[in-house]
């Protein structure tokens, strides 16, 4: 397979990727949503690595002091301990739970859900986000009959998110499936990895600048930069 192909929003190979597909998992958020649009994800994870720093009387290190990534704050709090984890996950369900409300659909994202629903195929929303702010999106939008399943957090332990293909495989399980049979849409280099672990196909959304490039050498099958290709290429096939 060709870079050309790989970096060219080429919907013909798109479309036979979908065509051959009885399972798609997406990743929540990029793909469907931002889920963080109307929160600051650098805000919250400085609350994350302040509250930790006051329970557990340390110092975190810079990198965990300094990250914009609240989950760099849940994988610190798990060296710590069990206990330090599960008080890092149970703040950052909370505040995923809450940016809900604020989070901002992801274009043409719900569109894809609409008219994959519309084949009779299966749906799987598969992320390192709780189940339960998933849930809540899924609720507060009305998309409850057109996804099959969620796989999503619900325990304290980091090393079970993706790149791990864990979800994946369980999302799989779920739908009584083989990796053949199913297409993952991520917007990381992690839901790469984790997609390539699984043996299944994957389609890189690139939705910043920089992504494409960094998708074809993490040797995604297809790299879209937009989820209107995903649903024209669906539409096309019904």
């Amino acid at each position: 397979m060709s870079s050309d192909r790989e970096l060219a929003d080429d919907l013909e190979f798109l479309h036979y990727i979908l065509a051959d597909t009885r399972v798609l998992l997406l990743d929540f958020d990029g793909p469907i949503c931002s889920i963080f649009s109307g929160m600051s994800a650098d805000c919250i994870a400085s609350r994350l690595s302040r509250m930790l720093s006051e329970k557990e009387r340390v110092d975190p290190p810079p990198h965990v002091k300094n990250t914009s990534d609240p989950f760099e704050v849940f994988k610190y709090a798990f060296t710590l301990g069990q206990s330090s984890a599960r008080y890092v996950e149970a703040a950052l369900r909370e505040y995923e739970a809450e940016a809900v409300a604020t989070s901002k659909p992801t274009p043409f994202a719900h569109q894809l859900l609409n008219t994959w629903a519309a084949t009779g195929r299966n749906l799987v929303v598969v992320s390192n986000n709780s189940s339960v702010a998933i849930e809540a999106y899924i609720n507060l939008h009305g998309l409850q009959t057109l996804i099959d399943d969620v796989v999503g957090r619900t325990s304290h332990r980091p090393d079970e998110l993706k790149p791990n293909p864990y979800f994946l495989r369980l999302a799989l399980q779920l739908m009584r499936a083989n990796p053949g049979e199913a297409t993952f849409v991520g917007d990381s280099i992690t839901d790469t990895h984790a997609a390539k672990a699984a043996n299944m196909r994957f389609i890189g959304y690139a939705n910043k600048p920089g992504k494409s490039g960094l998708f074809v050498k993490a040797k995604a099958d297809i790299v879209v930069r937009s989820m209107r290709l995903l649903v024209e290429s669906v539409t096309n096939s019904c």
